[in-house]
């Protein structure tokens, strides 16, 4: 085990004048892990979603992260339903709060690009 990682994390690529097979495996690895690690992120906010009912802010903050870590996980479907709900509880606490309007107009704006690059995706 060099520098106390794992024998799976370590990867060691030869100097070789060709190294196409080595970068796509290296590639491949670490796409595996980042799905790996998104998909235990959203994991956790799911069980913390599922605790309490969160304050309505802090609701819509949870939303969004799970809908970008499933967007990271490359599951385009989910993460456009999940942007879509994001979307529709801004809509529905915008109002609440008045003095925060212009916070709420720049991330539904933000949200509604997701969709709107999803929904063309498909």
């Amino acid at each position: 085990i060099a520098c106390n990682l794992p024998s799976p994390n370590l990867f060691i690529m030869p100097f070789v004048e060709r190294p196409n097979g080595y970068v796509n495996r290296l590639e491949t690895a670490f796409f595996e892990l980042a799905v790996r690690y998104y998909g235990n992120q959203a994991k956790k906010i799911r069980v913390i979603r599922e605790v309490g009912k969160p304050q309505q802010l802090l609701a819509i903050r949870r939303q969004f992260k799970l809908a970008f870590f499933t967007e990271m996980k490359q599951d385009h479907k989910e993460a456009l339903r999940l942007y879509s709900l994001t979307y529709k509880y801004i809509t529905d606490v915008m109002w609440l709060s008045e003095d925060r309007i212009m916070e709420f107009k720049m991330i539904a704006g933000f949200v509604n690009y997701k969709i709107c690059r999803f929904m063309f995706e498909d």
